[in-house]
């Protein structure tokens, strides 16, 4: 599984253009920390959807605040089968799109991605970027997932 679930977030990110060592392991990194790619729905039955476990919300915030202002962006998820009228079914559906979702949530960060081989940084970048401040998860956590 851990090895299909690479190869999809590489495809999706070589279509995206936003492909790099960096991007592919904190990416994948991301799932291992907020699903352990396991489940679909946020357990306790909350909001998030997908391995990356991004809630619907935020996806279409990344949709309409980023995406819309930038047609190449909006074309290549349109290729990945996005659907604005099933945002929920594409969340859960489509890994691809998972991974292209998580990856612009990125990519509006104004910092620089941690490098591949640094996990506490990537760790440290998911908390305050990804997770928040307001979110349950820790750097420990991201870090233990990732071991």
């Amino acid at each position: 599984m851990q090895k299909s679930i690479k190869k999809i977030i590489k495809l999706a990110l070589q279509h995206l253009d936003l492909d790099s060592e960096d991007a592919r392991s904190l990416i994948y990194r991301t799932g291992k920390a907020e699903s352990g790619y396991n489940t679909l729905i946020q357990y306790g039955g909350g909001p998030a959807l997908g391995f990356f476990q991004m809630e619907p919300n935020t996806a279409l915030d990344i949709w309409d605040n980023y995406v819309m202002y930038r047609p190449k962006y909006r074309d290549k998820l349109y290729a990945l089968g996005f659907d604005e009228g099933a945002l929920e079914f594409c969340l859960l559906s489509n890994i691809g799109l998972q991974a292209a979702f998580c990856r612009l949530h990125y990519r509006r960060v104004p910092s620089a991605l941690p490098k591949a081989n640094d996990l506490k940084e990537q760790a440290k970048y998911w908390k305050v970027y990804y997770n928040s401040h307001l979110g349950k998860g820790t750097v420990k956590h991201f870090m233990e997932a990732n071991n």
